[in-house]
Protein backbone atom coordinates (compact mmCIF):
# COMPACT_ATOMS: atom_id res chain seq x y z
CA UNK A 1 0.00 0.00 0.00
CA UNK A 2 1.29 3.38 -1.05
CA UNK A 3 1.48 6.14 1.68
CA UNK A 4 2.17 9.76 1.72
CA UNK A 5 5.15 11.49 3.20
CA UNK A 6 5.93 14.59 4.41
CA UNK A 7 6.50 15.82 0.59
CA UNK A 8 3.15 15.42 -0.31
CA UNK A 9 1.83 17.17 2.37
CA UNK A 10 4.18 19.81 2.04
CA UNK A 11 3.33 20.07 -1.47
CA UNK A 12 0.00 20.82 -0.90
CA UNK A 13 0.85 23.05 2.08
CA UNK A 14 2.86 25.29 0.08
CA UNK A 15 0.69 25.38 -3.44
CA UNK A 16 -2.03 26.39 -0.72
CA UNK A 17 -0.04 29.01 1.38
CA UNK A 18 0.33 32.05 -2.28
CA UNK A 19 -3.37 32.08 -2.43
CA UNK A 20 -3.82 32.81 0.98
CA UNK A 21 -1.14 35.16 1.50
CA UNK A 22 -2.54 37.24 -1.72
CA UNK A 23 -5.98 37.49 -0.76
CA UNK A 24 -4.27 39.21 3.15
CA UNK A 25 -2.38 41.57 0.99
CA UNK A 26 -5.42 42.23 -1.30
CA UNK A 27 -7.62 43.17 1.51
CA UNK A 28 -4.82 45.03 3.76
CA UNK A 29 -4.56 42.44 6.24
CA UNK A 30 -0.26 42.30 5.09
CA UNK A 31 1.45 45.91 4.47
CA UNK A 32 2.26 45.35 0.88
CA UNK A 33 5.56 48.05 1.65
CA UNK A 34 8.03 46.20 -0.37
CA UNK A 35 5.96 44.26 -3.22
CA UNK A 36 8.82 43.41 -5.33
CA UNK A 37 10.37 40.57 -1.92
CA UNK A 38 6.27 39.87 -1.45
CA UNK A 39 6.12 38.40 -5.65
CA UNK A 40 9.57 36.74 -5.07
CA UNK A 41 8.49 34.42 -1.97
CA UNK A 42 5.06 33.61 -3.58
CA UNK A 43 7.09 32.64 -6.55
CA UNK A 44 9.37 30.79 -4.47
CA UNK A 45 6.57 29.01 -2.48
CA UNK A 46 4.96 28.00 -5.88
CA UNK A 47 8.48 26.70 -7.17
CA UNK A 48 9.03 24.70 -4.26
CA UNK A 49 5.88 23.22 -4.48
CA UNK A 50 6.49 22.01 -7.83
CA UNK A 51 9.70 20.63 -7.23
CA UNK A 52 8.23 18.46 -3.84
CA UNK A 53 5.47 17.12 -5.75
CA UNK A 54 7.53 16.13 -8.63
CA UNK A 55 9.76 14.48 -6.41
CA UNK A 56 6.74 12.56 -4.86
CA UNK A 57 5.78 11.70 -7.91
CA UNK A 58 8.18 9.70 -8.89
CA UNK A 59 9.27 8.18 -5.49
CA UNK A 60 7.67 4.53 -5.80
CA UNK A 61 6.51 4.26 -2.57
CA UNK A 62 4.78 7.11 -2.56
CA UNK A 63 0.86 8.04 -3.24
CA UNK A 64 0.89 9.71 -6.96
CA UNK A 65 -2.56 11.56 -6.39
CA UNK A 66 -1.61 14.33 -3.09
CA UNK A 67 1.49 14.74 -5.66
CA UNK A 68 -0.40 15.60 -8.76
CA UNK A 69 -2.80 17.71 -6.61
CA UNK A 70 -0.28 20.01 -4.92
CA UNK A 71 1.42 20.30 -8.51
CA UNK A 72 -2.00 21.39 -9.87
CA UNK A 73 -2.96 24.02 -7.33
CA UNK A 74 1.00 25.32 -7.51
CA UNK A 75 0.43 25.74 -10.84
CA UNK A 76 -2.98 26.97 -11.23
CA UNK A 77 -2.09 30.01 -8.00
CA UNK A 78 0.69 30.85 -10.02
CA UNK A 79 -1.50 31.63 -12.97
CA UNK A 80 -4.00 33.39 -11.16
CA UNK A 81 -1.00 35.74 -9.41
CA UNK A 82 0.53 36.54 -13.03
CA UNK A 83 -2.63 37.17 -14.47
CA UNK A 84 -3.67 39.07 -11.74
CA UNK A 85 0.07 41.13 -11.94
CA UNK A 86 -0.93 41.65 -15.82
CA UNK A 87 -4.09 43.23 -15.24
CA UNK A 88 -2.94 45.45 -12.28
CA UNK A 89 -0.22 46.78 -15.39
CA UNK A 90 -3.43 47.46 -17.94
CA UNK A 91 -5.23 49.78 -15.18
Amino acid sequence: MKRFSWLSYWSISLSVLPIILCFLVIYGHIPSGDFIVFLVLLFVLIAISVIFGAIAIVKPNEGNWLGIFGILIALVSGVFIAFGLMMSQMA
